[in-house]
C-alpha cells in the first residue's frame, strides 16, 4: 500500500512538472479558454466569424516539406469543437489559407490548392514553377493573392489563375507570415517586419527586432500582434519595444505557428504545430 501511494504522489508530481513546463511564461493580459487536441501538426489557424468556425491547415507528418499525401484540413468551432477533422484530404503539406469569392486557398510546398468551399472539393491546382516551401498567403483589394517563400526568400502573386514572382532578398531570413495593412503588404522576414508596396514593389523596414514571425495581425493601428514559431507571442507597436505574451520555448514540441486572430472578440487560435493542438486565448489589452 505505502509503494503504491508512493508511485501515486510521484506520479502527480511528476504531471505537474509537465503541466507547468506547458507555459514558461504567460501575462495576465493572456487568457487560456480551451485547447483542442488530437489535430496532426497545425500549422495555421484561419478563422470565419460570421459562421463561428475556423479552418486548420494540418501538415500530417513530421517533416513540413514532405509530399506524403497525409496533410488536411480541419474545421473547428469557436467554442473548441472539432466539427469536421478531415474535412478536405489529401493535400502534402499544407500552411497558410486565405478565402476568396467562396474559394478556400491553401499552399502546399510548391503549389496552391483551390477549394471550394460549399462542396469541399478541391477543384483546382496551380502549380508553383521553381518554389520548394510556400508558406502564408494573404490576399489584396482586388483578390489577388500575395505568397511567402521562405527558402526561396521571395513573393510570389497569384492573380486570375497565373503566378509571378513579386519581389526576392537574399537579406530575408526565412520570410513567412504575411498581411495586408493599409494597402502594403507586411511581412514577416526573419528578424524584423518588412513592408511591401504591391504596385511599386519598393521595401521598407517596418517593425524591427521581431524575431522570426509566423503569425502576424493587427490589433489596432500602429499596434501589432505576431509569433515566433519557437513558442513565443509578442504584441508590439509601431517604433516600440515588443511585449512578451507567452513563451513555450522551453518545451520540446509546444510551438506558435501562425495563429487566427479575431478582432472583435480579441480572440487568438494558436496552432500548436508538433503538439498537435489548437489553443484558444483571450486577449486582455
Amino acid at each position: 500500500m505505502k509503494i503504491k501511494m508512493l508511485f501515486i504522489i510521484f506520479a502527480i508530481i511528476y504531471c505537474a512538472g509537465i503541466f507547468s513546463q506547458t507555459e514558461k511564461f504567460k501575462s495576465d493580459k493572456l487568457e487560456k479558454v480551451w485547447e483542442v487536441t488530437g489535430l496532426s501538426v497545425p500549422e495555421s489557424v484561419y478563422p470565419v466569424p460570421d459562421e463561428k468556425i475556423m479552418y486548420v491547415s494540418n501538415i500530417g507528418g513530421q517533416n513540413p516539406s514532405e509530399k506524403a499525401g497525409n496533410g488536411f484540413i480541419s474545421i473547428l468551432t469557436f467554442d473548441g469543437k472539432v466539427k469536421n477533422l478531415k474535412w478536405v484530404t489529401g493535400l502534402n503539406s499544407p500552411k497558410g489559407m486565405e478565402i476568396v469569392n467562396g474559394k478556400l486557398f491553401v499552399t502546399d510546398i510548391d503549389r496552391l490548392v483551390q477549394i471550394d468551399i460549399k462542396s469541399g472539393i478541391i477543384d483546382k491546382y496551380y502549380p508553383v514553377e521553381g518554389s520548394k516551401f510556400l508558406n502564408d498567403i494573404a490576399a489584396g483589394p482586388e483578390g489577388e493573392l500575395y505568397i511567402t517563400e521562405t527558402m526561396g526568400k521571395k513573393v510570389y502573386k497569384f492573380e486570375k489563375g497565373y503566378t509571378s514572382e513579386l519581389v526576392q532578398s537574399i537579406d530575408w531570413k526565412g520570410p513567412n507570415g504575411i498581411i495586408m495593412y493599409n494597402g502594403k503588404i507586411l511581412m514577416g522576414a526573419g528578424d524584423n517586419i518588412v513592408a511591401i508596396d504591391p504596385s511599386t514593389k519598393k521595401v521598407d523596414d517596418y517593425l524591427k527586432d521581431t524575431g522570426g514571425v509566423d503569425g502576424l495581425a493587427v490589433i489596432s493601428p500602429e499596434f501589432f500582434i505576431f509569433s515566433d514559431w519557437v513558442g513565443k507571442v509578442y504584441t508590439m507597436k509601431k517604433e516600440g519595444v515588443k511585449e512578451l505574451l507567452l513563451d513555450t520555448s522551453d518545451t520540446q514540441k509546444n510551438n506558435t505557428a501562425d495563429f487566427g486572430y479575431v478582432a472583435t472578440d480579441q480572440t487568438l487560435y494558436i496552432p500548436t504545430f508538433f503538439s498537435n493542438s489548437v489553443v484558444c486565448y483571450k486577449l486582455k489589452i
